[in-house]
């Protein structure tokens, strides 16, 4: 008997041929078939399934990844115990910052300094520690040490517009108001609602003898907050400058309005009257400049001999000439520290 082709052994697109087929073809009875077929059945060998490649890869992508560390330098032990530890460290440096400006407003300079300085310790690269020992620099009037933080500041954080600004008030202070213009620039270019840095511009300008530039600055800065009396005192000294009394007038009232103690703009209004020949209203101001602070010395000149000198009587001496100035230099500047390590005004020359 001949096999169809279908069942043809060595064909290789058709399906096996059976073994029961195949015996009783070649003449085999029932029996034999069947003994034949479970001696066959009990040779069989199933071996082990084949382990996907996909699977294997995913495997071997695992076994190299950082959450699944081979090596025990790496563990997750040691992990945990990294973020741990930054995290202290993150925790230490915010609580000597905190504490560190807590001490600065409360006039402990190097209390303040010390614990700026445990932050570098810790961190080196704090733009904001920089800053904040530049700021205390400028305040005790070390001027060359203030540059010199906020280099290291801006180093690290070369587009932060504080960082700019507090430069450019220390530039501004000393004299140098070219290069105090170039780094309010720079604070305006990273931040142009930065209100602060727009008032400090105004000022660099007005020293420069740019009045009407000026003004506009200062309009910008009031357009970044309405509420600052500092802006207000300063636009109106740009409208001194520019003769514009009426105007100039209204904008001292403002500043005023805006903060009743705010004794820097009853100083400006008076020797704007007394410029306009108005010198009772300007001996009112004047008058409300040393009850606001005595310590003013730069009301002085303007008030009548007699209560000056009874003045000087309650404060316990005269001042000379030098100290006066030295006094009212100091004050000025105590007027243009705003917050947290913020220059927020600056020292300017008359018209």
């Amino acid at each position: 008997m001949l096999i169809p082709p279908t069942l043809a052994l060595d064909h290789k697109d058709t399906l096996p041929i059976p073994l029961d087929l195949i015996l009783r073809d070649r003449g085999f009875s029932r029996e034999k078939r069947l003994k034949i077929e479970t001696v066959c059945r009990s040779e069989v060998h199933i071996s082990e399934p084949k382990e996907d490649p996909k699977e294997k890869e995913v495997k071997e992508t695992k076994e190299k990844s950082p959450r699944f560390p081979r090596s025990s330098t790496s563990s997750p032990k040691k992990i945990i115990k990294q973020k741990i530890a930054i995290s202290k460290s993150s925790k230490k440096v915010s609580n000597y910052l905190d504490k560190g400006e807590k001490a600065g407003l409360k006039g402990n300079i190097d209390k303040a300094m010390m614990y700026f300085d445990k932050v570098l310790s810790i961190d080196p690269n704090s733009g904001s520690a920089w800053n904040k020992k530049g700021f205390l620099f400028y305040k005790i009037q070390k001027f060359n040490e203030s540059l010199d933080c906020y280099d290291r500041a801006l180093n690290f954080e070369p587009e932060n517009p504080l960082y700019w600004n507090n430069k450019g008030g220390t530039y501004l202070w000393i004299s140098e108001h070219i290069a105090a213009l170039q780094c309010f620039n720079k604070a305006i270019e990273f931040n142009d609602r930065y209100g602060v840095a727009w008032n400090n511009k105004g000022v660099a300008l007005r020293n420069l003898g740019q009045h009407e530039e000026a003004t506009k600055c200062h309009y910008r800065a009031i357009q970044m907050d309405p509420y600052s009396h500092q802006a207000w005192n300063q636009l109106a000294k740009a409208k001194h400058c520019l003769k514009e009394f009426s105007e100039s007038i209204d904008c001292f009232d403002r500043a005023i309005e805006l903060s009743e103690h705010y004794y820097q703009a009853y100083y400006g209004k008076g020797m704007l009257l007394r410029e306009m020949g108005k010198h009772e209203e300007a001996m009112i101001c004047f008058d409300m400049v040393l009850k606001l602070n005595p310590e003013y010395e730069n009301a002085w000149e303007h008030i009548p001999i007699v209560p000056r000198a009874s003045l000087a009587v309650k404060k316990g001496r005269r001042l000379s000439l030098e100290e006066s100035s030295t006094q009212s230099k100091q004050e000025t500047l105590k007027e243009f520290i705003d917050g947290e390590g913020e220059i927020s005004g600056l020292i300017d020359s008359t018209c």
